[in-house]
């Protein structure tokens, strides 16, 4: 749109200038502020398209002057509907992240507890003088050396019983 508010058309060999349109009330607003150097946004009513309607100005400039306007003009209808797409796909993507999140959450539980019932167990037999037990734990963290620190303590008792058995 050029300052007087006819549209051009410009190609690669010529320009071509069309009868300014009636533009709407509001459409003239956005065009006055690009016409100013701003970029603008209007949401309103079009009688033309019958319909709620988006309207964005740009500023075309050209050695520091705003020489002619980028001016969308839209229905609300067919960006409502990808904004509604995008938040379903939201949705389905947080769902999906949570029920994944929930999944490993179960397996790590299961990881670290399933070891720690072992150890607890063999503390349990070996409080009865079940000193041949062992965990059978066999990790290389935290709860691999408690494992082994029990097995240990398990093989340490069992000697001491055979040695107290010989006396």
């Amino acid at each position: 749109v050029d300052p007087h508010f006819s549209i051009l058309r410009i190609g690669k060999s010529d320009t071509q200038a069309y009868e300014s349109p009636d533009f709407s009330d509001e459409a003239v607003e956005v065009l006055k502020q690009v016409f100013n150097g701003q970029s603008a946004v209007s949401r309103s009513f079009s009688a033309q398209l019958n319909a709620p309607t988006l309207t964005v100005g740009a500023p075309v400039i050209v050695n520091d002057q705003v020489v002619s306007a980028l001016l969308l003009h839209e229905p609300v209808k067919g960006m409502d509907e990808a904004v509604n797409e995008g938040l379903r796909m939201l949705f389905i993507s947080s769902m999906a992240a949570l029920v994944l999140s929930i999944l490993l959450a179960l397996g790590l539980t299961f990881l670290f507890t399933r070891p720690l019932e072992k150890m607890r167990q063999a503390a349990l037999r070996l409080a009865e003088g079940d000193y041949a037990v062992s965990t059978e734990v066999s990790q290389k963290d935290e709860i691999g050396a408690l494992a082994s620190a029990i097995d240990h303590l398990s093989q340490r008792l069992s000697a001491v019983s055979k040695e107290r058995e010989m006396l």
